[in-house]
């Protein structure tokens, strides 16, 4: 393999890829889609949860949670979603119209409480 030869001496293997972000490395990766989910699934890829609550539930400190595109949820009251759990990461897949999404019902204190750290 051939090098790249940057100003100021920098060498790399190829050309970097600048931008494209970190991809975060964790214990457990927990999946949810509103569409094809179901509560009593095991939160896989395959099995996916249907509500962010019930993977933050299952999840531990530090573990990735993936929405599927076109996840969405509607939440009706106080504190209806609870990120509790320090270092977790909540990743959204899909572009444009199929991002998940997250509509707040009509009740005033409809929320989303993050009560940890990082």
């Amino acid at each position: 393999m051939t090098t790249t030869n940057f100003p100021s001496g920098i060498t790399s293997f190829g050309v970097p890829v600048i931008g494209s972000g970190t991809i975060p490395v964790a214990p457990t990766y927990w999946f949810v889609d509103s569409v094809n989910g179901s509560s009593g699934n095991l939160g896989t890829f395959d099995s996916p949860y249907a509500a962010l609550s019930t993977a933050i539930t299952n999840c531990a400190a530090g573990d990735v949670i993936v929405l599927k595109a076109s996840h969405a949820e509607t939440l009706a009251a106080a504190s209806d979603i609870t990120i509790n759990k320090a270092g977790l990461q909540i990743i959204g897949l899909g572009t444009g119209a199929t991002r998940p999404t997250f509509t707040f019902g009509t009740a005033v204190g409809a929320s989303i409480v993050i009560s940890s750290a990082s």
